[in-house]
């Protein structure tokens, strides 16, 4: 939420916000989005649902959204048998 404001967590008006008032702007977000895919015809709004790459757009699957398609396996074993380059 404060991302969307953009305001910082250390800022004095981030630390003045109580948990309440976080929790009541991020259900009023959620249903702000709620209200935007109501608007959307079914086909536009299975679009707008559907989860993407965020590089380059790609529908993603639920396996593929789950795996780190950044991540080095090869680097990975080589610092988990304790040789660094």
């Amino acid at each position: 939420m404060l991302k969307t404001f953009g305001v910082l967590p250390g800022e004095e008006r981030a630390r003045r916000i109580t948990r309440r008032e976080y929790l009541y702007c991020i259900l009023q977000q959620w249903l702000d989005e709620e209200e935007k895919l109501e608007e959307l015809c079914p086909a536009c709004r299975a679009q707008a649902m559907e989860r993407r790459c965020v590089c380059c757009g790609a529908p993603l699957s639920r396996w593929e959204a789950a795996e780190n398609t950044a991540f080095d396996t090869e680097r990975y074993q080589t610092l988990k048998e304790g040789h660094a380059d």
